[in-house]
């Protein structure tokens, strides 16, 4: 299982992108967007625990942010509803 991120441990630059999150309400699946780091290797190392909202101090970047959560629809979704390893 991926281990959630509150806080990052280190102050070393890590990748992240958003990516698109499935669990369940109740008996229904849902997705949420979250954002999504990776280790040296490319692999999943944590995600952020709760899904992100949109904003920016402009408006420039409130588009790079719907711009990159449009793109996470293109990703792999990460299935929380499974018990493995990703």
């Amino acid at each position: 299982m991926i281990s959630y991120l509150i806080q990052r441990n280190n102050n070393t630059m890590s990748k992240w992108n958003h990516r698109v999150v499935k669990t369940k309400d109740g008996v229904d699946d849902w997705y949420t967007i979250h954002e999504v780091f990776y280790d040296k290797d490319g692999n999943v190392d944590g995600m952020t625990k709760q899904p992100v909202s949109v904003g920016g101090n402009t408006i420039e970047e409130l588009k790079w942010t719907l711009m990159k959560m449009l793109e996470s629809l293109e990703y792999n979704i990460i299935d929380e509803t499974e018990s493995k390893n990703y």
